[in-house]
């Protein structure tokens, strides 16, 4: 996606470049804004069933089963369940088992890379050997934030714990076959809300911020007139999955900079932005309200309507 900003390459793919890069950030902006309700007690209650269904089709033990309800792995682990009982029959959901598990050991492979090059440096220098808060976030928001900190050694050996949990799941196909007691009593968009608030946990739903500053920098560095009009179209895209992004200074400023350009599609563009969704925060209007004012004697044949 940083090919918008390789000038030896054709406009064109340039712009489909761009074009991708608004897509991406409008839709990790609308994930990130779904993220709540994911957390919402109600769908931790349809999660929390998710769990119990899947669980009970393979574990009869109800010991075993209160175990299970507070395991961290609960929800990986009944995504796993759920694709085994669909592969029996349908050899894409095998596939399908197969690429998660897959992700999840690579993942668990890399924090412990991690946390053992962290371990090392602080070895050599004398540091207390304590997990960094930010040393494993991908894989730690499922866990309790308020946990006291843990040596990293301890966090290694937990990983490991996790990596022989992961692979022993890779024999569930035999055990199905064995027990025959697989039930499909799930619903098709209940797994998907168990796939949603899995997802949201990944590193990339995090990356919003990168890909917008990505977007706002255009308007600072970039000379050609269709790169700057293409991504202010971009980030109305990107603004209308969350008008309040408007109300950023970084954003602000590239707004006011489309505003002033000396091209006129790039300051339709900018107005058209403004207009069209500063009605629905009353803060915005008193934000933009003066820029526009100063717009409207723009001498572009510009549509004066829109402002």
């Amino acid at each position: 996606m940083t090919n918008f900003s390789n000038h030896s390459l054709p406009i064109n793919t340039r712009l489909q470049s761009l074009d991708y890069l608004g897509s991406v950030a409008a839709q990790l902006r609308k994930d990130t804004i779904d993220n709540d309700v994911l957390n919402s007690k109600e769908n931790q209650d349809k999660l929390d069933q998710i769990v119990y269904k899947t669980l009970s089709s393979i574990e009869l033990d109800e010991d075993v089963m209160e175990v299970y309800k507070t395991d961290p792995l609960r929800y990986h682990r009944s995504l796993v369940i759920y694709l085994n009982e669909l592969s029996l029959s349908d050899q894409t959901s095998h596939y399908a088992k197969m690429f998660h598990i897959g992700q999840w050991l690579r993942d668990i492979n890399l924090t412990v890379e991690r946390l053992t090059q962290t371990l090392t440096r602080r070895m050599k220098s004398g540091q207390t050997e304590l997990v960094d808060d930010d040393v494993d976030e991908s894989m730690n928001n499922n866990n309790n934030n308020s946990k006291p900190s843990i040596s990293i050694e301890d966090e290694i050996e937990m990983k490991k714990t996790e990596k022989f949990s992961i692979l022993k799941m890779l024999s569930m196909p035999e055990t199905a076959r064995k027990q025959q007691r697989y039930t499909l009593d799930i619903e098709y968009d209940d797994i998907c809300l168990l796939m949603r608030y899995l997802t949201s946990n990944r590193p990339f739903l995090k990356t919003f911020d990168v890909y917008l500053k990505q977007l706002a920098a255009i308007f600072q560095s970039e000379a050609g007139t269709n790169i700057r009009s293409k991504a202010m179209k971009c980030l109305c895209t990107v603004v209308e999955a969350d008008p309040t992004i408007l109300a950023r200074n970084d954003i602000k400023s590239c707004v006011k900079v489309g505003l002033t350009d000396k091209s006129i599609s790039v300051r339709e563009a900018a107005i058209d932005l403004i207009g069209r969704y500063i009605v629905q925060k009353q803060e915005l209007i008193l934000q933009y309200y003066d820029v526009l004012c100063e717009r409207s004697i723009d001498t572009g044949k510009i549509k004066y309507k829109n402002i």
